[in-house]
């Protein structure tokens, strides 16, 4: 897949769970911002795309799955760890982030947790040194 496709994967997940709980947390778009840094993506464009699924929400849910499959098994684990560490970036991971992430990982990806759990611990790793 290509980075285009991968950035706007990620970008439609990040979009879900930012909204899932009804409010769109500071802490967890700053987050995403540093997401999107580390994994290579122009975080401006990455700003961008956000725009573009906020005026325009059809299918995004859709178009999310339909891309995570599209993604190996070890890039869904790195975009899920990510939504993980993002949903708990205001320092509480609410119940819809939940259900989401679960609903996401479990069922359409059938996904390990532990896997999503063990490269969440990567994922901090990095973000204090970065």
């Amino acid at each position: 897949m290509m980075k285009t496709e991968s950035m706007n994967t990620i970008v439609e997940l990040f979009y879900l769970v930012v909204i899932a709980d009804g409010t769109v947390d500071p802490k967890e778009l700053a987050l995403g911002k540093r997401m999107a840094r580390l994994e290579g993506f122009d975080a401006n464009r990455f700003e961008d795309e956000m725009v573009q699924l906020i005026e325009n929400p059809k299918d995004v849910y859709v178009n999310c799955i339909l891309g995570l499959k599209k993604l190996s098994k070890e890039s869904q684990i790195n975009f899920l760890a990510w939504m993980c560490l993002i949903a708990n970036a205001d320092g509480f991971m609410h119940n819809a982030e939940w259900d989401l992430i679960y609903k996401i990982y479990h069922k359409e990806l059938k996904l390990d947790r532990q896997a999503i759990l063990d490269h969440q611990f990567k994922l901090n790793q990095k973000l204090r040194k970065f």
